[in-house]
C-alpha cells in the first residue's frame, strides 16, 4: 500500500512538472496561435486591444510572446538581437528563423520581432506591430 501512494504521488508530480513544462514553452507555437485566431475570427482579445501599452523588447520572451518584469536573455542572431526567457528559448531562437518572425496585426506585415514595436495586453500577451503608428491604431480600435 506504501508503495502504492509512493508511487501515484510521484505521477501526480510528474504530470504537474510536464504540464507546466508545456505551458511555459506554449504546446501552441506562434503560428499555430495565428492560425486558431483564423478559425475564431481574429476576436481573441477585443476588449484587451485597449490596455496595450508599449514594453521594451528587453522584457519580452519572443518565444512564448510573453512579457516580464525582468530583462530576459539576450540572443544575437545575424547581428540583431532577440530575448529569450531561458536556455531552451535561447536555442530556438537560434536555430528556427519562423520564431523570430511575427505578423502585424493592424497591417497584416511580417515583422522581424527583433526590430518591432513590441506592446503588452493586462494578461502579458505581446504583440509585434512594424511602426507606432499601428500600436496606437490597435490600442483604439
Amino acid at each position: 500500500m506504501k508503495t502504492l501512494t509512493i508511487l501515484a504521488i510521484s505521477m501526480l508530480i510528474f504530470t504537474g512538472t510536464a504540464m507546466a513544462e508545456e505551458n511555459h514553452h506554449g504546446a501552441m507555437n506562434h503560428d499555430q496561435h495565428q492560425m486558431e485566431m483564423m478559425d475564431h475570427g481574429g476576436h481573441e482579445h477585443m476588449a484587451e486591444a485597449k490596455s496595450v501599452r508599449q514594453v521594451e523588447a528587453s522584457k519580452v520572451c519572443m518565444v512564448n510572446d510573453t512579457v516580464f518584469d525582468r530583462d530576459q536573455i539576450a540572443v544575437e542572431v545575424e547581428g540583431k538581437t532577440y530575448y529569450g526567457c531561458c536556455p531552451m528559448c535561447k536555442d530556438r531562437l537560434n536555430q528556427d528563423a519562423s520564431i523570430r518572425k511575427a505578423t502585424d496585426p493592424i497591417s497584416g506585415a511580417e515583422v522581424d520581432k527583433a526590430s518591432a514595436i513590441i506592446g503588452a495586453d493586462e494578461s502579458g500577451k505581446v504583440y509585434y506591430f512594424e511602426t507606432e503608428e499601428n500600436l496606437h491604431k490597435h490600442m483604439s480600435d
